[in-house]
């Protein structure tokens, strides 16, 4: 088991995914059953899931980590492929892709996706000590280009105008500071889903900041709050009041921010 699961949380998912199978919750269900060690049955939801939300991040995840649990390479690489045209931004899926293609021995894609890590986080470590040790082998086993670090918008594609190629640095300053307002905006967005009681909500958006945004402390341990406590620990909504007019406002607009969010980012900037 990864981690401790919350038996309420697994049968709500259930139970919602019960009464319509074509619905995102595929995602978050098929990832408890996959720490449950169902597996099969996990790889049962993700087929079907994919299938109809081909364009949905946290489910091309899910699927990848079962097919990485069945030892399924091939197509868990596939999967991540898919998941990084999807999400560009996702430290996670170019973390898993990269280990992936060590396995299969390609070193090559690997060490773009290691690039990519260190681009989009300057500080992760690992992905710097993988880098120098993949540089170390024999120069003419790759293409030169392989060791340029091409800008996020540029992954997968050459730019034809020079001009829009920004210096290192300020890309990266660029994009972290990018990151950070996604992050303070998710944040927000869930301590409103939790204010108003809205827990299935309030764990949905956490999980999908830290598929796209990888693992940080504070999604950590908003996950662990929520999957720690059942519904009947929240107060319910029949007994607190109503959220304030200018609360609403707000949750709404963060909402329509995250949508945004959600269709531009696998857009370029």
């Amino acid at each position: 088991m990864e981690s401790r699961l919350n038996p309420k949380f697994v049968e709500r998912y259930q139970n919602l995914y019960d009464k319509d199978k074509d619905s995102k919750v595929f995602a978050p269900l098929a990832e408890a059953y996959r720490k449950l060690g169902l597996i099969q049955e996990a790889k049962k939801i993700c087929v079907h899931g994919v299938k109809i939300h081909p364009d949905f991040p946290s489910g091309r995840m899910a699927y990848a980590k079962v097919l990485l649990d069945l030892d399924d390479l091939e197509n868990a690489a596939n999967q991540l492929r898919s998941l990084i045209e999807l999400s560009p931004e996702n430290i996670l899926a170019h973390r898993l892709y990269a280990d992936v293609c060590l396995k299969l021995e390609m070193p090559k894609e690997a060490l773009r996706s290691y690039k990519m890590i260190l681009f989009l986080n300057p500080s992760d470590g690992a992905a710097q000590n993988q880098i120098q040790r993949l540089e170390s082998l024999t120069a003419d086993e790759y293409s030169d280009d392989m060791f340029e670090m091409k800008p996020i918008y540029a992954a997968g594609s050459e730019l034809e105008e020079p001009e829009l190629i920004r210096p290192l640095e300020s890309t990266q300053k660029s994009e972290l500071a990018k990151r950070q307002r996604i992050l303070e905006r998710v944040l927000s967005l869930s301590d409103a889903f939790i204010v108003r009681n809205d827990v299935d909500k309030a764990l949905q958006t956490l999980e999908d900041a830290e598929n796209q945004l990888g693992l940080h402390p504070e999604i950590t341990k908003r996950i662990q709050f929520l999957k720690s406590r059942s519904s009947s620990d929240f107060i319910p909504e029949s007994s607190s009041n109503a959220l304030p007019s200018n609360q609403k406002d707000k949750v709404n607009k963060l909402e329509n921010w995250l949508e945004r969010i959600a269709i531009n980012s696998r857009k370029s900037d």
